[in-house]
């Protein structure tokens, strides 16, 4: 399986956390074949991981990130899963959506 994950959103702790854990996860798994990191313009390429490929993401709004690059990457990378670790992902049969802090959302 070769999976691609969305790191836009990697930028604070807490979200570093979560990436590296899945990384870290995803190399102990004999399933997973390759892993992507679509990374934002000023992303510290040393602090990947080492066996995550980087893929520099070139789009300048949010939607069109989720709508069209995301897929896009995901092709070029023949990726089978597209992490998306902020709630928020394209309409793609290959995404997984993953809400890294349900505090953020109530219930009214």
């Amino acid at each position: 399986m070769r999976i691609l994950i969305d790191a836009r959103s990697v930028r604070t702790a807490a979200g570093r956390y979560v990436f590296d854990g899945l990384i870290s996860g995803w190399h102990a798994d004999n399933r997973v074949s390759a892993i992507t990191a679509a990374i934002p313009r000023g992303f510290d390429r040393s602090s990947l991981p080492e066996g995550v490929e980087p893929v520099p993401l070139r789009a300048t709004s949010w939607a069109k990130h989720i709508l069209s690059e995301l897929p896009q990457l995901a092709d070029t990378s023949a990726a089978d899963v597209v992490f998306c670790p902020n709630g928020v992902a394209p309409l793609d049969a290959r995404t997984v959506v993953y809400f890294q802090d349900m505090f953020h959302f109530r219930l009214t």
